[in-house]
């Protein structure tokens, strides 16, 4: 330029005969602002991939199981967590699987209305809730369950946490619970008799009380 800048440019040069005269026609296109705008998009792109990479660690490596899944319950995606916990690999449900299949038969029908549901919620997300899911081998295993939509697309992020082993803790802290129970019961009832006739009955009576 007249100040001595160089200015990024497009050059064509046509050769234009007139007669005995030969002509070189310049085309100069002023390509700064093209130059500039491909800065800002290589820019962009770096945020896009750092954001998408910090992303990605943050699913890969989160602590429950996490699902990608489309509007027609497809997985598209899952963590290591997931693949733990079911004992399935990415690439044998990634794009090949539907959510559902991992939920018993006779909970499908509620679990596809929450899928629905999900979807006519203000904010995309649905209260906590706690399922039975179906892993291999046939086995399974009581999560807890809460999903929501990504911002933006159809699909749904939902995350599972195993909370079987818990589950059967209390069933077995129930159980105890009630043994116990009965024990205290019986045995207020065998001090408080001298018949032993009458005391087995009062026992029998008491127990089926007890455990229904």
């Amino acid at each position: 330029r007249k100040d001595g800048s160089l200015m990024p440019s497009e050059l064509a040069v046509s050769r234009l005969v007139t007669g005995p005269v030969i002509y070189f026609v310049a085309f100069i296109r002023d390509t700064t602002k093209r130059k500039e705008a491909g800065k800002a998009l290589a820019l962009h792109s770096e945020a896009l991939a750092w954001a998408e990479a910090r992303y990605r660690a943050l699913f890969e490596n989160a602590g429950d199981a996490l699902v990608v899944v489309e509007d027609d319950t497809t997985i598209s995606m899952v963590n290591r967590r997931f693949e733990e916990m079911t004992g399935y690999r990415k690439e044998e449900v990634e794009g090949k699987t539907s959510f559902l299949e991992f939920v018993p038969s006779e909970f499908r029908t509620a679990a596809t209305e929450r899928h629905r549901q999900r979807r006519q919620s203000g904010d995309g997300t649905l209260p906590l809730c706690r399922i039975w899911v179906t892993v291999k081998d046939g086995i399974k295993k009581l999560a807890e369950v809460s999903g929501a939509l990504i911002p933006g697309t159809s699909r749904t992020l939902i995350a599972l946490r195993d909370i079987t082993e818990g589950h059967l803790m209390q069933e077995e802290l129930l159980r105890r619970n009630m043994e116990l129970e009965a024990m205290h019961a019986v045995s207020d009832l065998v001090s408080a008799s001298k018949d032993l006739s009458v005391t087995l009955q009062l026992v029998l009576d008491k127990v089926l009380e007890i455990t229904g």
